[in-house]
């Protein structure tokens, strides 16, 4: 063929560049949608309609970067922008169907975790529960994560008796795969027992609840020595589950023993408030939350000047983060 004439040419290279340009952008236009608030995104919003970001959206790259922003979102505490996202694309998985809308479901469902939404996370789950296309022999690890989700949903419903049955469930899964019982299934366990000990006032039940969560977090300090915000977490559930106690022998009077019982949360509990602030920070949620805990323990120990430090960090934190609540601010 003869070469095209140069103002030909030209205008080619410029269409071919401009539809690289448009591919491109089309590719980014998601972190555009994602970063509300951001220079260029409130312009991007009025130039396409609902139906061109659809098709945009539900291109399978773009779904799974958006999944996956979610979970960064989450990660650094954006709730609001997370919540964003995923109300956004959770109608296009459910389009797309299989696994992608398990996908978008389990992402949803963290998410409402996280805006103390539990209900609304447990209908996610729920779900899941009941589209999941293999059965607990065929991905025992998928059932094992599901049914630890419900559990804790349970849990923040108040319902510890249904929490235990799902935790027993994930041990269950597992040990039909011969897989034996995680320091994580024994915390769960202990958590469980916790919250039932706590809600029918059975002491014997919270005890036990303190030793199966001692025994997680020795050996999670073995099993996973470089995971300090989880062993942050194991121990600050030590040192509730050993106040929760404190508190049922104050109630029946009995000082001695409930001042012992508060003596022994406060090391678990300052060992977990150190450690949140040395990975964290000092402003990040659970740094904030650990020092509430800590607080709470220091006026049970009459140590006023101690418990107004760290109540002061707390508010600090509290009233400053996304997704504050009445509840966590007055607790």
């Amino acid at each position: 063929l003869p070469p095209l004439p140069p103002a030909m040419a030209q205008e080619t290279d410029e269409t071919e560049n401009e539809a690289a340009t448009s591919q491109v952008k089309k590719e980014d236009e998601i972190f555009e949608i994602a970063l509300r608030g951001c220079p260029g995104a409130n312009e991007l919003a009025r130039q396409l309609t609902k139906e061109e970001l659809n098709v945009t959206l539900i291109e399978p790259k773009n779904l799974g970067v958006a999944l996956d922003l979610v979970g960064v979102y989450l990660k650094n505490y954006e709730i609001d922008k997370a919540d964003l996202v995923i109300t956004r694309i959770v109608p296009l998985c459910r389009k797309k169907g299989g696994t992608w809308l398990v996908k978008g479901l389990d992402k949803m469902s963290a998410v409402r975790m996280k805006q103390f939404r539990a209900y609304d996370s447990l209908v996610c789950l729920k779900e899941i529960e009941e589209i999941v296309p293999f059965s607990p022999e065929e991905g025992w690890e998928f059932h094992d994560i599901l049914y630890r989700n419900l559990a804790w949903c349970y849990s923040a419903l108040d319902e510890p008796e249904r929490c235990l049955m799902y935790t027993r469930k994930s041990v269950e899964v597992k040990r039909g795969a011969g897989i034996p019982a995680s320091w994580f299934d024994i915390w769960d366990l202990s958590k469980g027992h916790a919250r039932l000990g706590q809600k029918t006032e059975q002491v014997e039940e919270m005890k036990v609840a303190y030793e199966l969560c001692e025994k997680a977090g020795e050996i999670h300090r073995t099993a996973e020595p470089s995971d300090r915000i989880m062993l942050a977490k194991i121990l600050s559930n030590v040192g509730e589950i050993s106040m929760g106690i404190g508190d049922h022998y104050r109630l029946l009077q009995e000082d001695v023993r409930a001042r012992e019982w508060y003596q022994k949360a406060e090391p678990s509990l300052v060992e977990a408030y150190q450690l949140h602030g040395t990975a964290l920070g000092p402003m990040k949620p659970l740094t904030g939350w650990a020092a509430g805990t800590v607080a709470h323990c220091m006026v049970r120990l009459e140590r006023w000047p101690e418990a107004r430090g760290y109540l002061t960090q707390a508010f600090k934190v509290e009233c400053t983060k996304d997704s504050a609540t009445p509840g966590s601010v007055i607790e």
